[in-house]
C-alpha cells in the first residue's frame, strides 16, 4: 500500500485556532497538527512525530481524534478537468478592435495624465471600431491640451489609419 498524504480536516482547522475545541490535543500533537499541510505522507509526518518527541503513534491519534484525514489525490486529479480549453482567437475585426483600444489607451496613458484612467475605462468598454472612432475626439483634445495640436495630429493620425 502507498504512503497516504494527511490533510487537516475542518475539526483539525478549528483545533489550530483555538486550543479549548480538543482537550485532548496536548502541545506535541498540537505542534505536529500544524506540520500536517496536506502535501506530507504519513511516513514524513511521523519523522516530524519523532523529532518533536510525540508518540510513535501520533499520527493515527489525530486520525483517531478527527483532526486530519486521508487526502484523496486521485480523486482531486479526476474532478479537475484534463485539458483546460482555450478561448478561441479573436476573428480579424476583433483583432483590429483590440488593436486600436491599445493603442489609444497608450496614448491616452502617456498624455491625458490621471483622466486617462477614465478615458481607458470608456475604451475597454468598446467593441467596434465606430464606437472607438467617438472617443477619438476627446483624445485629440487632450492631447492637444498637452503636447500642441502637432502632435496630437500626428496620434490620431497614427490610430486613424490603424482603423482602416
Amino acid at each position: 500500500m502507498s504512503d497516504p498524504i494527511y490533510a487537516k480536516t475542518p475539526f483539525g482547522q478549528q483545533a489550530v485556532k483555538d486550543r479549548s475545541c480538543c482537550p485532548e490535543l496536548t502541545p506535541r500533537l498540537r505542534a505536529l497538527l500544524l506540520q500536517v499541510d496536506g502535501h506530507k505522507t504519513a511516513s514524513a509526518l511521523g519523522e516530524v512525530a519523532q523529532s518533536l518527541g510525540a508518540a510513535p503513534d501520533a499520527t493515527h491519534t489525530l486520525f483517531l481524534l478527527g483532526l486530519i484525514q486521508v487526502r484523496d489525490v486521485v480523486a482531486e486529479q479526476a474532478a479537475r478537468p484534463a485539458v483546460e480549453i482555450a478561448p478561441p482567437p479573436p476573428s480579424p475585426a476583433q483583432a483590429r478592435v483590440q488593436q486600436v483600444a491599445r493603442l489609444m489607451r497608450e496614448a491616452a496613458s502617456e498624455y491625458l495624465g490621471v483622466k486617462a484612467v477614465f478615458y481607458n475605462r470608456r475604451v475597454d468598454k468598446c467593441e467596434s471600431l465606430a464606437a472607438l472612432k467617438t472617443l477619438l475626439s476627446e483624445l485629440h483634445l487632450g492631447i492637444t491640451a498637452s503636447k500642441g495640436p502637432v502632435r496630437a495630429d500626428m496620434v490620431i493620425k497614427k490610430i486613424i489609419a490603424l482603423m482602416r
